[in-house]
């Protein structure tokens, strides 16, 4: 959503505007955004029975590190691999398009807008691949893939 803002406010501005005012325009948003979900979240009804919530162990971190740790090294070491290889074919690689590979600001918006639909809808291709060849295969596929599609895309071709 958030390339898609950007897109549709470097049609609509130039780029004078966008540096001057344009900026605060997905902060309005954002905000806007930000008071909408807490007045959802906060008509929601509570799902965990009242003996759960009251009790000190109920979503303790220390009680889930203590029955759990393989478990959460697991979840924490897949997240950050995700979020490394998200963050690099995103937020680097349209820095990297713009500032070193010369391309103009607002094809390189277009492209990264369409790449991220595109991975939007390849989501549940993946769901489904994981169901015939199961989560630890996908997962594993997933770092594969991600670690050889990163270096490409970020080296430097002389």
């Amino acid at each position: 959503m958030a390339l898609l803002v950007l897109a549709v406010l470097q049609m609509l501005l130039t780029t004078e505007e966008l540096k001057a005012w344009g900026w605060r325009i997905p902060f309005v948003i954002g905000a806007m955004a930000a008071i909408v979900a807490m007045y959802l979240r906060r008509s929601l009804a509570e799902t965990a029975s009242e003996e759960a919530m009251h009790s000190k162990e109920a979503g303790s971190v220390v009680n889930l590190l203590r029955q759990h740790p393989r478990a959460v090294l697991i979840v924490l070491a897949f997240t950050m691999g995700g979020s490394l290889y998200f963050y690099t074919f995103t937020t680097y690689m349209q820095k990297y398009l713009v500032n070193t590979a010369h391309m103009d600001a607002k094809v390189v918006t277009f492209v990264m807008t369409v790449v991220l639909i595109v991975f939007m809808f390849l989501q549940p291709v993946f769901g489904v691949l994981s169901d015939r060849i199961g989560r630890r295969n996908n997962m594993i596929l997933f770092t594969a893939l991600g670690a050889l599609g990163a270096v490409p895309a970020t080296s430097r071709a002389g």
